[in-house]
């Protein structure tokens, strides 16, 4: 493995961690990028606490310029996404609560959607290449959020759809 890749992969990973810690205090993301919460195998009797904390999951298949949720609609909480990518090129995918129509979401000079005038609340941070599956755990509160890839082209070609979070 090339040693740019593996400082590249550090780098990610640091930046993962760094991430988790953030507490956004408006209800929107209290923990964006965290490990899910799972109550150790073979533990009998596990506290409600413990059950409770646990996250509800969600699946996300990107392929050939789209994108599938198993679930239009998750409860609020902590949910587990997990993303497949079954296409021949690489995705990310990112996520912005909001109100827009999922196809008006502001563009800036390069062609993608633009993060500083809408909430991100979820980001793969990288890549998502062909055949590879990523795991995040979101905090979502209430609301509309739209999905997208972010890569140049593909949101325009009609890489984005619309989670409901109840």
């Amino acid at each position: 493995m090339p040693e740019r890749f593996k400082r590249w992969a550090l780098a990610s990973l640091a930046a993962l961690v760094l991430a988790s810690c953030r507490n956004l205090q408006d209800g929107r993301a209290s923990a964006p990028l965290s490990a899910p919460a799972t109550n150790p195998a073979g533990t009998a009797g596990a506290s409600s606490v413990a059950a409770s904390r646990q996250a509800a999951s969600l699946g996300v298949t990107e392929g050939n310029f789209s994108i599938s949720p198993t679930s239009g609609s998750v409860a609020a909480g902590r949910i587990t996404v997990t993303i497949n990518n079954v296409g021949p090129s690489p995705h990310q995918l990112l996520a912005y609560r909001t109100n827009l129509p999922e196809d008006r979401l502001p563009i800036d000079a390069q062609g993608r959607v633009s993060d500083v005038s809408l909430p991100k609340v979820l980001d793969t941070n990288g890549y998502l290449h062909p055949g590879t599956q990523r795991q995040l755990t979101v905090a979502l509160g209430p609301g509309r959020y739209v999905l997208i890839c972010n890569l140049a082209g593909h949101y325009q070609a009609g890489m984005h759809t619309v989670l409901t979070v109840k």
